[in-house]
């Protein structure tokens, strides 16, 4: 495998091809040392690889966190405006409005050809809305 460090915005450039015995370090892109043998180097350039391959996925997980942080965010910015509308007095009003009126009307009857019959068989889909919600609060 072959490995290219750049150092001091690419003053020094070091090629690891240890397969084709290449260990070599240009200065200003001119060849400048023949590092092969040189132990201390390699476990400088091994460590600068390591530690530029772990700094790469520190990074990608931080931007995988920031993103759903961002989407984190966005849902409870949401359900704090859903929160907020259910806690205004004008949904509240609302709901006690149409309890009170179903308490009114809930056994309204009508009066048929032949006999009285209930209005409402079952509560209306807008009083089973204002019961849950009230429920909820």
């Amino acid at each position: 495998m072959v490995y290219h460090l750049s150092l001091e915005d690419s003053k020094y450039n070091i090629t690891v091809d240890l397969e084709n015995n290449i260990f070599n370090c240009s200065r200003h892109g001119e060849p400048w040392r023949d590092l092969i043998g040189d132990k201390l180097v390699l476990s400088m350039v091994n460590m600068i690889e390591s530690l530029s391959n772990e700094r790469d996925r520190l990074l990608a997980n931080i931007r995988d966190y920031d993103s759903k942080t961002e989407k984190l965010d966005e849902m409870l910015g949401r359900l704090e405006v859903l929160q907020t509308r259910l806690e205004t007095p004008d949904i509240n009003d609302l709901v006690g409005a149409v309890l009170s009126w179903w308490e009114e009307h809930q056994f309204d009857v009508d009066v048929g050809q032949d006999d009285e019959y209930n209005r409402y068989d079952e509560e209306p889909g807008f009083v089973k809305i204002a019961l849950k919600i009230k429920k909820g609060s």
